[in-house]
């Protein structure tokens, strides 16, 4: 079996879960083709048909659309595609985020009824997966941190172009954010390092109740996991996530791998 795996970044998101995809004896070949290489599009065209699956890795999930055929209905709207299989000639795009994420959260509220405003502590393309997840738990208010070195564009988060018609996307600066005292049911965890202020201002964790929970998006951040941890509010580590998303690429590739014989 021949995988690729296509980046505008390091992989290193992937790297870390690519040993655990070895399938009673199936090991994928493995192919890393960075976004620096600066490939044209029949180019990809071509590696994508050339190999069983793709995995998309970065802010490039945000612009497979034009390369495939079809997609799923958890991409459709989103115009997110993280996994690419050659379907009969035709090119057929995944999210399979929304499922790893699905199956994050379910594990994570258990029994617990949350209907409450999100918070996104910054942006990155995973926001697009998480939002149609929660959208289709009943969550309507999603709220964004402008960082200070952070030039966040929401305008891919229309709810007239994703067609979660029934959100609400705002953002906030840190003061506004300091200020308010509003509690968040969820707060995501998106960027490696913020800086020093960005951290006094989240250090009050007034956005946080004993009720929230904090999903580790990263696993290489800075943000004050420990403090929050102490204050008995629940983390949602990026270990769990990764479990999760290994097993969800594992099963992906042991069907691609049956239907081949």
């Amino acid at each position: 079996m021949k995988g690729l795996l296509l980046t505008n970044g390091s992989g290193d998101s992937f790297t870390s879960i690519k040993d655990e995809l070895s399938i009673g004896g199936i090991e994928p070949e493995w192919t890393l083709k960075k976004e620096s290489e600066t490939l044209a599009k029949a180019e990809i065209t071509k590696l994508l048909q050339e190999h069983d699956f793709t995995i998309i890795d970065g802010e490039l999930s945000l612009s497979m659309g034009p390369f495939v055929k079809k997609r799923s209905v958890s991409s459709h709207f989103l115009d997110y595609v993280d996994f690419v299989t050659p379907v009969k000639n035709e090119l057929w795009g995944q999210s399979v985020f929304s499922e790893v994420f699905l199956e994050l959260l379910r594990n994570s509220i258990e029994n617990q009824d949350f209907k409450g405003p999100v918070i996104f502590l910054g942006d990155n393309e995973k926001v697009f997966p998480i939002i149609q997840v929660l959208a289709g738990f009943g969550f309507e208010d999603f709220v964004f941190l402008s960082l200070p070195d952070q030039a966040t564009q929401f305008a891919h988060y229309n709810p007239a172009r994703t067609g979660l018609l029934q959100a609400k996307i705002s953002k906030v600066d840190s003061t506004t954010f300091i200020q308010s005292q509003k509690e968040y049911s969820f707060c995501f965890v998106m960027e490696e390092k913020y800086s020093t202020q960005t951290l006094e201002d989240m250090s009050y964790f007034h956005f946080l109740s004993s009720r929230s929970i904090v999903y580790d998006m990263s696993g290489r951040s800075n943000f004050l996991f420990k403090e929050v941890k102490a204050l008995g509010v629940t983390v949602a580590d990026y270990s769990r996530l990764q479990t999760i998303w290994a097993a969800v690429l594992r099963q992906r590739i042991q069907e691609i791998a049956s239907k081949a014989g």
